[in-house]
């Protein structure tokens, strides 16, 4: 599961030219930091109650 979902993420941020994205769990929560050749991309891993209440 997280790697389809971080390597499909990675698409859409370098597609959009975009920093940061967000995966949506229900349980899991972290911050991945990824490096790419200009920099890096931030992935948050949260839970959608949490994600919600925001």
């Amino acid at each position: 599961m997280r790697e389809r979902e971080i390597l499909g993420l990675m698409e859409a941020l370098d597609e959009y030219d975009l920093e940061q994205g967000l995966v949506l769990t229900m349980d899991d929560e972290e911050t991945i930091q990824v490096n790419v050749k200009n920099g890096k991309k931030i992935i948050m891993v949260k839970p959608v109650w949490k994600w919600m209440l925001e």
